[in-house]
């Protein structure tokens, strides 16, 4: 009788062992992916100046386009706001999903029932008398089941991933356009577009949408607008393209905003393209940041604009464009303007250049003097800023989808079910089984396996990381890239990382960015915030701070290491006390 119930509790330790194991494999299977931070910008407050514009001679028409300021996307169809002459056109038209998942063999009317292919779906059943949206599943759709380019040449589709850009591939054949859009009303949302010339082509189109996608290794573009018209392009990633990152020629009133363009010919290139919003991109290590060609009546606003050969570049008759609260940091030339009749600020406000050495007397943030644009046109920034218009770190590339992932919890769980025998055959608890286990290399892995199911418990059990870890984990990252050699190029990364570190402090205080401060009013009300056991300590921080933004050669490389030492301080004496009524 002893003995049956011996085993009857070895029987349920072993049940109980393996629907851990299992819980622990669906949780991984199904975790979601990393979510893209939002991006903002922030400004200074500034005193009220006589217009620029009586000073220079780029209103020539006595005003400028200005379009409606940069507005979150969303992934609903545009034809409910048709824009034709300025009246708004309202249509009833049914709807319908279509589904795809890559070689699947269904007919693409359900999920259940997915489509093989995107190609058939759009050959076969989108039709131009609805609003069709084509869900995609993760998977990487090339050249083996997919037609190139994929030609969206029926109006109001909208193309989205349902998993997100980096579980969603769309691997071209290097030798045409990945996506082709002809048609308007379209949505091209959640997708990794590569190996191909362009990686999303629209050409006499309008009213589009084209977000949240990473383009990257393409022999020609990132992104082409030919000819279109009234479409958003916002919140990409685009790298590392031989030509441009996003094009526009002979194109109209379209927006840029908020995506991060990198290692490219030219960042953003603009040909006889007018009223065009360039906002709110991160564009570094690029051979031109921003070049307009033949175009006018744009505007240049909230863009960070680091590292390039020439940060912003206007020629051939490029005027009429107003360029104002940009960062230009670290470019081997800010600004060439070949013809003039373009302004560099508003009546209030102008940019921020890290080689502007003027003075600001009464320290309401803007410079007393102008900046001059080199020659030959002439141009000057009335109204330059003292300190940069803050922003938080650029868009980071989701990460793939790392195999191991759904590798390992299958080997835990197999190995889960042999522990769980061995149990069962010798008895005794889990902790006393390596006394069963004869077998040198059955200890160790024992040893191992209980060690890795102790982590992968925490990872996948603990709640959200507090302010604290991440502020923790962001220090650490700044460390780290100081173990090796330290590059001119790293700066921009590494100045993101200090304001990341500085962001994260104001949350640990409770201390909230205000659209109207500059950096230095931030760190004056953390300094406040913060009281004197950590007020030293940020001000020598920022001190340094404005140091590396002024810095060259080697010394900037001093004052990032002397930044990370007082963080590391900081960020210690916070986490001796995790639970002060600071922590948020």
């Amino acid at each position: 009788m002893k003995t049956n119930h011996v085993n009857m509790e070895n029987i349920i330790a072993l049940v109980l062992l393996c629907l851990l194991l299992f819980h622990l494999l669906i949780t991984a299977l199904t975790r979601s992916p990393l979510s893209i931070p939002q991006k903002q910008t922030y400004t200074p407050k500034h005193r009220n100046f006589p217009s620029t514009l009586e000073k220079s001679k780029q209103y020539t028409n006595g005003s400028f386009y200005h379009p409606t300021p940069p507005r979150e996307t969303h992934l609903w169809h545009h034809e409910h706001n048709q824009r034709d002459g300025g009246v708004t056109a309202f249509t009833t038209r049914s709807s319908a999903t279509y589904w795809v998942d890559a070689g699947a063999n269904g007919d693409g009317t359900s999920e259940a029932n997915s489509a093989g292919n995107i190609t058939y779906v759009l050959k076969n059943l989108v039709t131009a008398s609805t609003y069709d949206t084509i869900k995609v599943k993760p998977g990487v759709y090339n050249h083996t089941i997919e037609s190139s380019p994929l030609h969206v040449d029926t109006a109001h589709v909208t193309l989205t991933s349902t998993a997100g850009a980096s579980a969603t591939v769309i691997n071209g054949t290097g030798e045409t356009d990945d996506i082709k859009v002809t048609a308007s009303n379209i949505t091209i949302n959640g997708f990794t577009i590569i190996n191909t010339e362009i990686g999303i082509y629209l050409g006499a189109s309008t009213n589009n949408t084209i977000t949240n996608n990473i383009i990257t290794d393409n022999t020609l573009d990132g992104i082409h607008l030919f000819q279109s018209s009234n479409t958003t392009v916002a919140d990409n990633i685009i790298i590392n393209n031989s030509r441009e990152g996003i094009s526009l020629g002979h194109s109209s009133k379209n927006t840029i905003e908020s995506n991060t363009i990198t290692k490219t010919r030219r960042g953003i290139f603009l040909h006889t393209s007018s009223n065009t919003t360039v906002a709110g991109n991160t564009i570094t290590t690029n051979g031109h940041g921003i070049n307009l060609f033949i175009s006018s009546n744009t505007t240049i606003t909230k863009n960070t604009i680091t590292t390039n050969g020439r940060g912003i570049y206007l020629e051939a008759s490029s005027t009429g464009n107003l360029v104002y609260r940009n960062n230009f940091i670290g470019n081997d030339v800010h600004a060439k303007d070949l013809d003039g009749g373009n302004a560099f600020n508003t009546s209030t406000t102008g940019n921020y250049w890290d080689d502007y050495n003027g003075t600001d007397v009464n320290g309401d943030g803007i410079g007393d003097t102008s900046y001059a644009i080199p020659r030959p046109a002439g141009s000057e920034d009335y109204h330059p800023v003292m300190t940069p218009f803050e922003l938080p770190p650029p868009l980071e590339e989701p990460r793939q989808q790392d195999p191991l992932r759904f590798v390992i919890p299958v080997v835990v769980l197999a190995a889960g079910l042999f522990l769980g025998v061995l149990l069962v055959r010798h008895g005794g608890d889990l902790v006393r089984l390596p006394s069963f286990i004869p077998h040198t290399r059955l200890k160790t892995l024992f040893t191992t396996m209980t060690a890795y199911l102790q982590r992968f418990r925490k990872e996948h059990y603990c709640e959200a990381p507090s302010v604290q870890n991440v502020l923790e984990v962001t220090v650490d990252m700044l460390g780290t890239r100081f173990e090796g050699s330290v590059r001119e190029e790293d700066k921009p990364d590494l100045l993101n990382l200090v304001r990341k570190a500085f962001s994260l402090l104001g949350k640990r205080f409770g201390v909230t960015w205000k659209d109207v401060w500059t950096v230095r009013e931030y760190m004056s009300a953390l300094i406040d915030r913060a009281g004197p056991t950590y007020a030293s300590l940020l001000r020598e921080g920022y001190h340094h701070f404005e140091e590396i933004l002024y810095a060259e050669h080697a010394e900037w490389r001093d004052a990032l290491q002397a930044i990370h030492h007082i963080l590391v301080t900081i960020t210690d004496k916070l986490g001796e006390t995790p639970s002060s009524p600071t922590e948020r």
